[in-house]
Order: C-alpha cells, then sequence, then structure tokens
C-alpha cells in the first residue's frame, strides 16, 4: 500500500479489500495478493470518478489500473462511473446478463 494521504470514507473490508463511501454507495477494491492484480467492484455514482482513481492511486500507485470492473448490478448508484472508467482504463467491465437493460437503457 502507498503511504499518501488517506481519502476520505476509507475503509478496510478484510485482508486485500477496501471499500469507501460516496454519499450514500460504497465501490470496492479487491487485490490477488498472489500477483497485485486487483478489480472495482461497482462505480458509483456519476461524479465518483476522481475518488475512485484517488482511491486506486493510494492503496495501488498512480499508474495501476483494476483488470476488470465487476457491477453487483446495473442501478446509477453502482454503474454511475463505469463507462467513463473503463473507457479510461481500457478495460472490461463485467456484470449478470439481466442487468443489461439497467446499464444500457434498453
Amino acid at each position: 500500500m502507498r503511504q499518501n494521504q488517506v481519502p476520505v470514507n476509507l475503509f478496510t473490508v478484510a485482508p486485500g479489500v477496501w471499500g469507501r463511501k460516496d454519499v450514500f454507495v460504497n465501490f470496492y477494491m479487491i487485490q490477488d495478493l498472489n500477483n497485485d492484480d486487483w478489480v472495482l467492484v461497482d462505480a458509483g455514482l456519476k461524479w465518483s470518478v476522481a475518488k475512485i482513481k484517488e482511491m486506486a492511486t493510494y492503496l495501488f500507485g498512480e499508474e495501476s489500473r483494476p483488470k476488470a470492473i465487476i457491477l453487483t448490478h446495473g442501478h446509477f448508484d453502482h454503474a454511475g462511473s463505469v463507462a467513463q472508467l473503463a473507457d479510461e482504463w481500457d478495460i472490461s467491465v463485467y456484470a449478470h446478463y439481466l442487468e443489461i437493460p439497467y446499464l444500457t437503457g434498453q
């Protein structure tokens, strides 16, 4: 873990699992302790991008990016920043197929 200022509302869930609260929703980062790869679970609200990146930089370093984004479901408060983050990080997003209408607006 990097030694920078601790992001506001960051909490440890278990070894290799961290969460952060943004207003009324949480998002999580889960690290594979065997190889340091990590994934983002849920992407918060539309304005959560900066907070997610701040958390990633604090935990894994400035140039680090997740292997994927995993969405627990497609509601606005869990997928708000997913498109921007997936595009900027050039990574895949995984969600249950029944969530596609929520994620695509169809």
